[in-house]
């Protein structure tokens, strides 16, 4: 099943687009964040496609910058089917009575508080509870070890999700009934964040969330107990925009069988917290073709420190470096398409910017997207 899978550029959080040419084409969601704050790139992108219906939504966590406008995506469009961590019963009587609650707990605490920053952490989550009131029959909360994700107007779809440990589901129900709703206070939460695994194009891709190495040692654990083998991963979104507290050599190794540059990563961050040298280095050491949509401190630093002045680097290099001095971030791909068909051996990718990567020796094209 042929895809296109568009990562856009929003700075610090994630946000992405699937459009998967079944009989009709058909588009997946993953996680939402605005850019600068102000608009919302996936939403806009549907928008000028013509598109009414999103045939699934995936929140692959709750932390704000990966549902900051998630409200645009309820209010723009027919949202088909909503996959969530695991948070509330399985019970069906109990999970109505549970967001219900919920629902006017939240929003209570919205009238109470006169912090803008609580009422905009919480605004996300705050919408995601009132969908799952209106739609309960629309929610699949993924759950387990490895779990098949089906989507009914993509039937033969193949997608897993892997990871939330089984303690996390209590913690994050504790943490709701006591009216926390901050959950970026809450850097645990990334032990419930989903893993999401997809057969495109002949090709597997796996789009991580802010994945924790303590999720991924237990799931070795696991398939090593089961003797069953280890990914052999193709296209990466590198978890959590690349920090090396999520990512190590040993997780590499697991999720990839070999040292090739068909194989890509992707790091979706504001390259100044985000992404870490040592995973910018751990990505170069596995072979992997490198786009990362906001230019690293770690690269501009080197690149400004290896040239003598500015005119002697290429015309979008010079621009780059120019405002990265200037206010400290930078585009760097911009907005990254891979395209995966499977007559097509390795991945395609396009940005919108076309920044020759030090890590990446492969040109790309640029795109309008």
């Amino acid at each position: 099943m042929n895809a296109k899978i568009i990562f856009f550029d929003v700075g610090h959080g994630d946000s992405m687009v699937i459009e998967v040419y079944a009989e009709t084409t058909q588009y997946i969601v993953i996680d939402s964040q605005l850019k600068d704050d102000k608009t919302n790139p996936g939403v806009e992108y549907l928008k000028a496609l013509g598109v009414k219906n999103i045939a699934a939504l995936f929140v692959t966590h709750f932390h704000f910058d990966h549902i900051n406008g998630m409200d645009d995506y309820f209010n723009t469009f027919e949202v088909e089917k909503l996959f969530i961590p695991p948070v509330l019963s399985s019970k069906d009587h109990l999970f109505r009575e549970q967001v219900s609650n919920l629902k006017k707990k939240m929003l209570v605490s919205i009238k109470q508080t006169s912090s803008s920053h609580v009422i905009k952490n919480m605004s996300g989550l705050e919408s995601i509870v009132r969908f799952i009131c209106k739609n309960p029959d629309k929610i699949e909360e993924l759950q387990g070890k490895d779990v098949s994700i089906s989507i009914p107007s993509l039937p033969t779809l193949q997608g897993s999700a892997y990871l939330p440990l089984p303690r996390i589901k209590g913690e994050i129900r504790q943490t709701l009934i006591k009216g926390n709703y901050d959950f970026n206070r809450w850097s645990q939460l990334n032990d419930s964040s989903l893993a999401l695994h997809f057969e495109l194009g002949n090709k597997s891709v796996l789009l991580t969330g802010d994945s924790t190495l303590t999720q991924w040692y237990e799931r070795k654990r696991q398939t090593d107990r089961d003797n069953r083998p280890h990914l052999d991963v193709q296209v990466l979104k590198v978890s959590h925009h690349g920090s090396k507290e999520n990512n190590d050599e040993k997780l590499f190794s697991y999720l990839f069988s070999n040292n090739d540059k068909s194989k890509i990563g992707i790091v979706s961050a504001n390259g100044i917290s985000h992404p870490s040298p040592d995973v910018l280095s751990l990505v170069n050491k596995f072979g992997l073709r490198l786009f990362c949509t906001n230019l690293s401190n770690f690269c501009a630093n080197g690149l400004l420190s290896n040239a003598s002045n500015l005119e002697s680097l290429p015309h979008c290099m010079q621009q780059s470096l120019s405002h990265y001095i200037d206010r400290k971030q930078t585009t760097c791909q911009g907005n990254i398409i891979v395209t995966l068909r499977a007559e097509d051996p390795i991945c395609n990718v396009s940005t919108s910017n076309a920044f020759p990567c030090v890590y990446n020796t492969v040109p790309t094209q640029p795109t309008s997207v």
